[in-house]
Formats: structure tokens, C-alpha cells, sequence
């Protein structure tokens, strides 16, 4: 069985759940510049956002759409904003990717 890159990972993480924080990418997947995937991502046409929390010094990614399949139609998606034990998480309401 092939293993995932980092790439496949973070996109996979990304369709399932929408967002992704560099803290979640080092406990999950042991990517440690996940920021470095994101740009890679974003050059292949993937419309993620970046999201700086109030409280925190990290970004939370949060996919889009992409040019090929945009979910995206000139609105927010919606959010929701809780504590955990790592500081604020957001979740994003799911756009139904494809698998």
C-alpha cells in the first residue's frame, strides 16, 4: 500500500473537514510546515482562506472551493467557534465534497 504525501493528507483532511490548524496537522498527521502545503495547494487551484483567531498566534485554513468545483458563490460559509483544550477551534459546515 503507497503512503499518503502531505499533500494528500492535508486535502483529504481538508474535503472532510474544511479547516485544518497547524496544530492539528503536527498531532494528526506529524506535518510541521503545513503552512508549506497550503501554498502548494493554492498554486493547484484550491481556494483556502486563512483565518487568524482573535486570541492565538496560528492560522486556521479553511477550505473554499476550487476552480474546477466551487462551493463557493460569493458567501461566507457558515461558522461556528468553540473551545477546546488547544485554544478556539472553527468548524465549517460541510459542502458535500465528493469522495
Amino acid at each position: 500500500m503507497k503512503k499518503k504525501s502531505q499533500k494528500e493528507k492535508v486535502l483529504e483532511h481538508l474535503k472532510k473537514n474544511n479547516q485544518i490548524t497547524s496544530m492539528e496537522a503536527f498531532e494528526l498527521y506529524k506535518i510541521t510546515r503545513v503552512g508549506a502545503v497550503i501554498d502548494t495547494l493554492r498554486k493547484e487551484g484550491y481556494d483556502i482562506e486563512t483565518r487568524r483567531p482573535k486570541t492565538g498566534n496560528y492560522g486556521i485554513y479553511v477550505l473554499l472551493g476550487t476552480k474546477h468545483n466551487p462551493d463557493k458563490e460569493g458567501k461566507e460559509p457558515d461558522l461556528t467557534v468553540e473551545q477546546n483544550e488547544f485554544g478556539f477551534s472553527v468548524k465549517v459546515k460541510k459542502f458535500g465534497w465528493p469522495d
